[in-house]
């Protein structure tokens, strides 16, 4: 009997690690793990915050593998992910690519058009600006024309 009990208390591994993953922003995503074994309970940390389940998030457990599904991802979702066993531990990370105004990328941008524009342009082809502005963020976009002035 007591060999049967070692054999039991064999720590779970990770057959199928996470993958790190980059994906858009508004888009959900699915982090999957497998585990050596069925019916252990994991728990998904972002950071060292322990993520629960809900509108955001939800995890699902198809023995032996382990999902974490992230709805409706926003910048601030990017980062390290673990699923964690007790005794064994699987990171990845999530890394995000921005596309609309909010991301710090598009910021960038504006911000060295805006520094090209007051270079070359001064006050020339000002009608210019405002289509460009149009093309890049929508004609509904909240960006203000004086920037540009």
């Amino acid at each position: 009997p007591g060999e049967k009990r070692r054999g039991e208390s064999q720590p779970v591994t990770f057959k199928q690690k996470l993958e790190s993953q980059q994906a858009e922003e508004g888009a959900d995503i699915i982090l999957r793990c497998e585990l050596s074994k069925a019916g252990v309970p994991v728990e998904w940390k972002k950071g060292t915050q322990v993520l629960k389940s809900g509108e955001k998030y939800q995890m699902k457990q198809k023995a032996p593998v382990n999902e974490l599904v992230i709805n409706k991802l926003i910048m601030e979702d990017s980062g390290e992910y673990t699923c964690d066993t007790g005794d064994q531990k699987s990171t990845a990370t999530l890394t995000l690519k921005g596309n609309g105004p909010s991301s710090s990328k598009t910021k960038h941008l504006f911000f060295q058009m805006k520094i090209h524009w007051h270079l070359c342009h001064h006050h020339h082809h000002h009608h210019h600006s405002s289509n460009i502005v149009s093309f890049l963020f929508g004609r509904n976009s909240k960006i203000h024309m004086e920037t540009f002035s």
